[in-house]
């Protein structure tokens, strides 16, 4: 098995129950044949579609609801209950949004939840924020109000709830999926629709801000997201693989810190080797918008691979060309193309989760002392040595102060990018439930769905 990320909801349709919004489910129906035969369409192995829809509670929470096929029928529901009367094949799933605010103002109601037969998995981040704990990063801070710590993942949990923790981007621009702003990782035996349905009706998921995170996580044996019976020994094995070094890494008992680590203690003094390196554009006045045509070369060294850090920061809706998108790689080159645009005022908007006018690559390289990058752009040059970097990062403006910026980071081995440990514990409880988190020191984090062990 293998994990692997999907967006997972490819297309938003906005509804309420009864008083639709913007047009609500008049304008689902009248587009909605035409909108299942396009995400169909582009059903392959290189993408992986499901059918969705958005519903609106204030009493219950919003929930999305997928389909594991091609159809998927609208269904106004009142509760939780119609839901259940509609989809009784067993190939629909409805996964509760933006949990964490208030009952009667759209966060979850745990007792209707735990009451259905159709979840499995729940958001616990998106750019409203995180979900997981009164004391997790990334607080709410949109117009529907706080983070209430009685709707957070960690308070479901200690009140018996089971489920599988998933991420999603919500954010309604044409760009699902970008970075920074929710991804849901899946532990399945094949990129296709049947098998990631599978691994999320199983709840083998993992919820993650954005970078590609790959973690392993079993208790004797047993993967992520299962029921186990032990009355003794408890052997919990877990790793880790990012791109750039974790700050904390966490397994947390029934809602406490277990063992705590980080991978920052790692000896990087080594010269050759392969690294991540991270270039980042972007920055410059408030809601500046900057195209960049990029090219890095290396010398002295070789590209073995690239991750996209790409967030929308502006849609074009005069052309359908991507805002972002790698146009070349070889194994000394890469030329991306990006648009940025500077940081809104955040006492005049509302602030995202991770607000950045940044966009960036994580490059992976072999390299040595020798080793040396060249970055050109129609908007800022800029030349650094592999021992240049050592110190830290390395910074050039377009002009002056306020203008925008080229930013290439420290370079990190592989290897202080991967943590890996074991453990042993006993019981506490008649039940416990285990579950993994993390963070990177660029803040990209993942939460790994819990394991439950019974006496």
């Amino acid at each position: 098995m293998h994990f692997g990320q999907t967006c997972q909801k490819i297309c938003s349709i906005m509804t309420r129950p009864s008083a639709c919004t913007w047009g609500g489910f008049a304008k689902c129906r009248k587009y909605w044949q035409k909108y299942l035969e396009v995400m169909e369409s582009y059903n392959s192995s290189e993408l992986v579609t499901f059918p969705s829809y958005e519903w609106h509670s204030n009493r219950y929470g919003d929930y999305n609801v997928l389909a594991c096929g091609a159809t998927l029928e609208l269904v106004e529901a009142r509760d939780l209950r119609d839901f259940e009367s509609a989809y009784s094949s067993g190939q629909h799933l409805i996964v509760p949004h933006h949990i964490g605010y208030t009952n009667e103002h759209r966060g979850i109601d745990w007792d209707t939840y735990r009451s259905s037969r159709l979840t499995a998995v729940i958001e616990v981040y998106s750019n409203h924020g995180c979900s997981m704990s009164e004391e997790s990063p990334f607080d709410y801070y949109h117009v529907m109000g706080p983070r209430d710590g009685t709707r957070t993942m960690e308070y479901g949990l200690l009140q018996g709830v089971k489920c599988g923790f998933i991420a999603s981007t919500d954010s309604h621009d044409g760009f699902p999926g970008h970075y920074s702003h929710g991804r849901v990782g899946v532990l399945a035996t094949g990129k296709n629709r049947e098998a990631i349905w599978q691994a999320l009706v199983a709840r083998r998921t993992v919820a993650l801000t954005g970078a590609k995170i790959v973690p392993a996580f079993e208790i004797n044996g047993a993967p992520l997201g299962s029921e186990i019976k032990n009355s003794g020994r408890r052997d919990i094995r877990f790793s880790l693989e990012g791109n750039q070094p974790f700050r904390y890494v966490e397994v947390v008992k029934n809602g406490k810190i277990l063992r705590r680590g980080s991978s920052l203690e790692f000896d990087a003094s080594k010269s050759a080797g392969t690294y991540f390196v991270k270039v980042e554009c972007g920055w410059g006045m408030k809601d500046q918008i900057v195209r960049w045509d990029n090219y890095l070369s290396i010398a002295d060294g070789s590209v073995l691979g690239v991750e996209a850090c790409f967030r929308p920061s502006v849609i074009d809706t005069s052309s359908n060309a991507p805002p972002h998108q790698i146009t070349e790689m070889t194994d000394r080159t890469v030329r991306w193309q990006s648009c940025t645009r500077g940081v809104p005022d955040s006492f005049v908007h509302n602030p995202e989760t991770m607000t950045s006018g940044v966009n960036a690559l994580v490059i992976k390289v072999e390299a040595s002392d020798k080793t040396s990058l060249s970055f050109r752009s129609n908007v800022a040059d800029l030349d650094c040595s592999w021992l240049d970097l050592q110190p830290g990062s390395r910074v050039r403006h377009a002009a002056g102060p306020g203008s925008p910026a080229v930013r290439i980071r420290r370079p990190y081995p592989v290897e202080m990018c991967t943590v890996q440990d074991e453990i042993s514990d006993l019981a506490a409880r008649d039940e416990d439930f285990y579950y993994l988190r993390a963070a990177q020191v660029d803040n990209e984090s993942i939460w790994v769905t819990p394991i439950w062990v019974a006496r």
